[in-house]
């Protein structure tokens, strides 16, 4: 019974793929950020990145073998929803002292909402992150905060995915 209450955890926390979709598009906007040398340029690539990374993120649990319960998926989609929706007008609308820290703080708060959906410590982890660091970066208001945000939320994202997928059996990660 042990075993398979195991097996059960592991195939129902299939976090790695979307942890490593934040990875991915979070530290590459790091360079973005650079190149583009502006907000306006970030901007334009979390609005492009954003729902790109999270429908590749749905089609992954989409493509799954073991489907989440219809309840769960639910909230876990409308989190997901609601998190894009959020920081997008934060983004695009909000110009106080916290702009730059807001979007992180939802982010922190969303993926702290999907952690305890999908039941993955390491995205709690990661959410946990994100809300920390944007409240470090907000009080000190270090040079280049945002690149500083984004490369600690981004390497803790990746180890939380490497973590996840190492903590998946063989067989049960693929989609």
């Amino acid at each position: 019974m042990t075993t398979l209450t195991r097996r059960g955890w592991k195939l129902a926390t299939p976090m790695w793929f979307p942890l490593f979709c934040v990875a991915v598009t979070v530290l590459a906007s790091v360079p973005v950020g650079i190149l583009l040398d502006s907000g306006n340029g970030v901007g334009w690539y979390w609005l492009v990145a954003s729902p790109l990374s999270a429908i590749v993120s749905g089609w992954y649990f989409t493509r799954r073998p073991t489907q989440m319960p219809d309840l769960r998926g639910l909230a876990v989609l409308l989190t997901g929803m609601g998190l894009l929706i959020a920081v997008g007008l934060i983004a695009w609308l909000y110009r106080g002292a916290w702009s730059l820290v807001a979007p992180w703080l939802v982010v922190g708060i969303g993926l702290a909402a999907l952690a305890v959906g999908m039941r993955s410590l390491a995205t709690a982890v990661v959410g946990g992150t994100a809300i920390a660091s944007a409240l470090v970066v907000a009080i000190i208001d270090p040079t280049h905060g945002y690149s500083w945000l984004a490369l600690i939320v981004g390497l803790a994202a990746a180890v939380a995915a490497a973590t996840e997928m190492l903590r998946t059996e063989p067989g049960t990660s693929h989609g």
